[in-house]
This record gives C-alpha cells, sequence and structure tokens, in this order.
C-alpha cells in the first residue's frame, strides 16, 4: 500500500473536497465518541492512501436505503462526530474504502482496515446477557487458535465483532473474505459448544466485507435504542499471518457445526442425493444451472458457507460433459447467496426431471411427512414416565403395597394402581432378566431377615408352588403331595437359586412369582 507525503495528502484534500453536516434546528449528536471508533478503523493516524467511505441512510427499516454521502476515510471520524441522528433513520457506512464517489459493494472497493462478525439476537432479548458471552468469547477465542477482537458493538439487536487489520489492497479481497468467514466459524462453534442459546451468527454479513453496518452512536429504530461499542485493545492484526494461522482450519470437511438441526440434517441428505444423481446419469444442457442451484441451496441448508458451498458447486460443474464457466456459474448462484433458498424435494424432482426409479436409486422423494414440532418433548416426556414405571414396579415386586408405593414415589394412588395393572403381567418390557433376578433376589433376603428378626419358624407361601419351611426351600407338586423334596424348581431358580428360567418369565413375569404383592 503506497504512502503519501504531506503536500500529497493536502493535495487529495483539495481535490476531494468534505461538505461537513448541516446544523440542525434540534441537533442531535451521536451518543458516544464515533470520532475516536472511526479513526481507529480507518487508521487515520497512518500514512497509507485512504480513500473514501461511504455513508447510507434508512427510514425505518422498511425504507429505502439511500446514500447519505462518500466521506474521506481519515476525516470520518471528524464528520461523523457532528452528524445528526434522526430517531427515524438507520445509519450506515461501508466496511471498505472505494476509490470515487459511488455506492457501497464490490465495485470501486481497494482497501480495506477490519473484519466483521455479525451475533444477531433478531428473535428476541437473549437468555445470557451480552456482558456475560462476550467474556466467554474472549477466553475461548485464543484457545481456539485465533486473536481477540479490538472493538465490540452493541447494536440493540445483536453484537458486532472487529478485528482491526494493517490497510490492504482490494485485490486481496479472497484473503479478507477467508479470515472473515474463519473467525465467524470460530465463534459460531464457540456459542454451538458452550449450549448458548438465543444467538445465532450472520455469516452472510462476515462473508460481505464490503457491505454496509451500523454506525455506532446512531438510533437503531428496531430495537429502539442506541448503538454503542467497546474498545478493547488497538493492536492490528497483520492479515497474511492471520490467513497463513487459519488456513489449515479452512478447508474441514465441509465446515459443518458440531451440532445439527434437523433442517441441516435435511439438507445434507439433499446434497448428497443430488450427488448421486450426478453419479447415475450425466446433467445435460439446460438442466446444469438449475442443477447447481438446488446443490447450492442444499449445501447452504447443511449449514456450509457461501465460500465453501460454490466452490463445491464450481468443482461439480468442472466435471460436466459441457461445464459452465465459473463466471457464469458464479452470477448465477449469486441471489441465492442473498436470500438462501430452501427448496422442496417436489421442486427439485421436478425442475431435474427426476424419475422414480431414479428417486429410489439416490433417496430422494416428493412425498415429504409431516413433521412432529412437539416430537422432543413428546421424548422427555416418555423417559420421565419410563422412569416413573419402573421405580413403582420395582416397588411393587419388592412386596410393597399400592398406598406404599404411592408416598413412596409421590403419585396419587389411582396412578400407581394404574401402573401395576398395566405391568404386572409384562415386566419384562420394563426390567431385564438380570434385574428381575436381583429384585426377586432381594424380596427373598429381606423375607429371611424378617423371619429371623422374629425368632418364628412357620410356613410362610410365597406362592402357589413355592413355600417356605424354616430356613430351608422346598417346592410343593401337586403330583407327589405326600413327598416333599428339595428344590429344583424353575420358579426358585428364577429367584436367582441356580438352574434356568421358565419361558413364561421370559415374556413377562410369571404371576406365581409376582402375581401377588403381598408376598
Amino acid at each position: 500500500m503506497s504512502c503519501w507525503n504531506q503536500k500529497e495528502k493536502e493535495k487529495f484534500r483539495t481535490e476531494h473536497p468534505v461538505i461537513m453536516p448541516r446544523l440542525q434546528v434540534n441537533h442531535r449528536y451521536p451518543r458516544g465518541d464515533v470520532k475516536t471508533y472511526f479513526d481507529l478503523i480507518f487508521a487515520s493516524d497512518h500514512p497509507e492512501y485512504k480513500g473514501l467511505v461511504s455513508i447510507a441512510g434508512r427510514k425505518k427499516t422498511a425504507g429505502e436505503m439511500r446514500l447519505v454521502g462518500m466521506i474521506p476515510a481519515e476525516q470520518l471520524g471528524n464528520w461523523s462526530s457532528k452528524m445528526h441522528v434522526s430517531r427515524q433513520y438507520d445509519y450506515y457506512y461501508c466496511k471498505a474504502q472505494h476509490s470515487g464517489n459511488g455506492t457501497w459493494g464490490s465495485e470501486g472497493v481497494f482497501a480495506y482496515n477490519a473484519l466483521y462478525v455479525d451475533i444477531d439476537t433478531h428473535s428476541g432479548r437473549a437468555p445470557k446477557a451480552e456482558q456475560q458471552i462476550i467474556p466467554l468469547i474472549m477466553e475461548m477465542l485464543p484457545e481456539e487458535g485465533y486473536p481477540t477482537p479490538n472493538i465490540v458493538e452493541y447494536s440493540g439487536r445483536g453484537i458486532h465483532l472487529v478485528w482491526l487489520i494493517e490497510q490492504v489492497a482490494a485485490t486481496l479481497h479472497w484473503m479478507v473474505r477467508e479470515v472473515s468467514n474463519a473467525l465467524a466459524l470460530s465463534v459460531k462453534n464457540i456459542i454451538l459448544n458452550y449450549g448458548i442459546t438465543g444467538y445465532t451468527i450472520d455469516t452472510s454479513y462476515s462473508s460481505n466485507i464490503s457491505g454496509l453496518t451500523r454506525i455506532p452512536g446512531t438510533y437503531n429504530t428496531a430495537a429502539k435504542g442506541y448503538a454503542a461499542y467497546d474498545i478493547c485493545h488497538t493492536q492490528r492484526l497483520d492479515l497474511p499471518k492471520i490467513y497463513d494461522t487459519v488456513a489449515p482450519n479452512r478447508n474441514l470437511k465441509k465446515q459443518l457445526v458440531t451440532a445439527m438441526s434437523d433442517s441441516q440434517i435435511i439438507g445434507q441428505e439433499r446434497a448428497d442425493s443430488l450427488l448421486k444423481l450426478h453419479q447415475i446419469r450425466p446433467i445435460e444442457q439446460g438442466y446444469r444451472d438449475l442443477y447447481l442451484l438446488h446443490l447450492f441451496s442444499a449445501q447452504q441448508m447443511a449449514g456450509m458457507e457461501n465460500t465453501y458451498a460454490l466452490e463445491q458447486a464450481l468443482k461439480v460443474n468442472r466435471t460436466f460433459d459441457q461445464p459452465l464457466s465459473e463466471h457464469e456459474v458464479s452470477r448465477n448462484l449469486s441471489t441465492a447467496m442473498r436470500k438462501t433458498y430452501h427448496f422442496t424435494n417436489a421442486k427439485i424432482i421436478s425442475d431435474l426431471g427426476i424419475t422414480e426409479d431414479e428417486q429410489r436409486a439416490i433417496g430422494l422423494t416428493s412425498t415429504s411427512q409431516r413433521r412432529d414440532s412437539n416430537r422432543a418433548r413428546k421424548a422427555r416426556t416418555a423417559t420421565k414416565r419410563r422412569h416413573r414405571n419402573r421405580s413403582i414396579m420395582r416397588y411393587y415386586l419388592l412386596g410393597m403395597s399400592i398406598s406404599e408405593i404411592a408416598k413412596q414415589v409421590h403419585h396419587a394412588y389411582n396412578t400407581v394402581k394404574r401402573v401395576v395393572a398395566q405391568h404386572k403381567d409384562h415386566v419384562s418390557t420394563l426390567f431385564c432378566r438380570k434385574e428381575l433376578q436381583h429384585i426377586m433376589c432381594q424380596r427373598v433376603r429381606a423375607l429371611i431377615l424378617a423371619l429371623h428378626k422374629s425368632k418364628v419358624r412357620y410356613n410362610l407361601p410365597i406362592s402357589r408352588n413355592f413355600i417356605y419351611r424354616s430356613t430351608k426351600y422346598y417346592a410343593y407338586t401337586p403330583m407327589r403331595a405326600a413327598k416333599e423334596q428339595p428344590v429344583v424348581s424353575s420358579t426358585v431358580n428364577h429367584l436367582g437359586l441356580g438352574g434356568s428360567p421358565p419361558c413364561s418369565m421370559v415374556n413377562g413375569l410369571h404371576s406365581s412369582c409376582v402375581g401377588s404383592h403381598a408376598g
């Protein structure tokens, strides 16, 4: 980046005079030191050539964005400190310097001074205060191998993180975008890994390196409050060096987030199906642009950044028999980058003319199942109900009465009675074989201990074919009622005393063992 001496700077100012804001009758100055903010971002004290920065505004949130002026970067701090801030307008500045009069956008850009990441809370007030999430990000970014931001802005409905860099020319726009996307992805992973809800990362904001961003100290008509900022430190980054740091991470597989939502899973499956379609049949002329559009949109839906989704589309395009030019592909997908289309399977099948045989081969069907929005809550309820039923039936198998169980598990008597009636003949649906053996062994030990304590020797019937006599176990066999023999019955064996369990115990605990809870 070329440096100018004092005479060259004065000549430039003469050729590009600045029209300062007019003083209004009820003039409202920005809240906060915006001069320091802009002087710091655009490095007004550095000797590099300075261009023009676009200032835009719109009435409320639904108005048309209009250009307010093109201000020399080194004088933007002084200009913004004197501007009039209306509570009916939102004010923005361009994140890049331009070489002449025009508007914001990539055309005419020649220099960049900062990297931006946007954390949105547009859905409402976030559960964690912004003062709590910022220290977490500041602490975790160095552990992830990334620098901490220089400036933290509070726009009213989100947070902007700003990293200052040494001024670089527009020819390095790809490097600026690459590092911006890497920083956005790192912050996104931190938020997801710590389970912080209410915040989302606007990746398109980071990718649009020459777009507009809110001027701090101005009024946010949507949030009905003024934007503010904090300066954390003033050390600038060397962009090529930081790029070498994040380069090993930028080509991670698909750059997908750790925890995928339902829509991201659907998008990933849809992208895989489209890639399979290209394998089983060639993409003919007339379908190439539609195929790339649907593939790009599916990868967006899967959580892939626009940059990597475009790279994937270009790779697939090169495999066509007659590929499109890279310029044509980028132009066709430019609108999809901004709007993020979510096509249905029926639309994809119709546009690409996919036959029923091809649908079965690639796993793509137009009959979409209705999504149950309450399935997560239903799953949690079912888990709680199963734990409750297991507790009730465990106490029941141990010999407790229904009223005693109700007091123990803190549920109504009728609830316990209903659960017992429902599961007493099908306990194998709640407990495995080893659990049933353990429960019945516990019951037998409790009975033996109770008899030893009472010091009474008598016959205690446990079931219709199993009796307890003193401290010896016998089985009562109707066929041989006159003769008592040592226990070898399958019922006693199932209680953990040896042998194999009967078939009836596998299908559900037999009534001879647990049919009576008073045993």
